[in-house]
């Protein structure tokens, strides 16, 4: 990528670029050297030099009736981005605010391998107050045995957590250990009840993952899907025994 491509990048047009490249080889110089170093027509550059000035890029002093322009140092384009990216963070909470409300179907996401398993985990890190683990304890340990070490930062951070756990399984006893009163539980579900997937839910994001052969994840956001999948774990839960 050339100077003038990176000057794009930054905001400038292609013939804005091009005439302050030319300003500032020049240093102090009327718009006819501009021009002509520039490839661009005298009275068209002079709206180019205007709206470099604007941008504050480029200065002027008029001598004798006649304007003398100078580019300013490029550290202010450097600057000028600055600016923007400033701009930008002090309207993204409302931007986010609108993301959250706009009435769009829901969002599907496709994750593979233990890096899309720690992404899945990181959100929750990340975004979770609560959430709700319906699945098999050993699947997940026999797969990731040093997956203990996420649970650990869950609970070190007052994650909420409610457990629903396959029958029969021995390892949800010792993370059950870790669980603190008030703020984790953990509940055993009916003989009958046998899930292939371990499924989590926080916010309004559900998520599915096989640890088969192929370890992977589909998570889905939805303020619907993620109420209905809260009704039927309140269900689950009032079915599964205490642990």
């Amino acid at each position: 990528m050339d100077i003038e491509q990176i000057l794009q990048e930054a905001g400038l047009d292609e013939n804005e670029a091009k005439v302050y490249l030319a300003a500032l080889a020049l240093g102090e110089s009327t718009v006819l050297p501009i021009s002509d170093k520039a490839n661009i027509g005298r009275t068209y550059c002079y709206d180019i030099l205007d709206s470099l000035a604007e941008k504050g890029l480029i200065t002027y002093v008029e001598i004798r009736g006649r304007r003398r322009y100078s580019a300013v140092q490029p550290e202010m384009i450097k600057k000028l981005l600055a600016d923007k990216i400033k701009q930008f963070d002090e309207i993204l909470p409302d931007l986010k605010a609108l993301y959250q409300k706009s009435p769009i179907r829901p969002k599907v996401r496709f994750f593979e391998g233990r890096e899309g398993i720690d992404i899945i985990h990181q959100e929750i890190l990340d975004e979770a107050k609560e959430v709700w683990f319906v699945g098999s304890i050993s699947d997940w340990a026999k797969k990731f045995p040093d997956y203990v070490e996420i649970v650990r930062k869950q609970i070190a951070k007052g994650i909420k957590i409610r457990d629903l756990v396959k029958p029969g399984e021995k390892e949800p006893l010792a993370y059950k250990k870790l669980y603190k009163k008030g703020k984790q539980e953990m509940r055993v579900l009916p003989s009958t009840m046998n899930f292939n997937t371990d499924n989590m839910l926080w916010g309004n994001k559900f998520v599915m993952i096989s640890y088969g052969a192929d370890t992977y994840a589909v998570s889905v956001e939805s303020a619907e899907i993620a109420q209905t999948m809260r009704v039927i774990y309140e269900i689950l839960w009032k079915m599964a025994k205490k642990v």
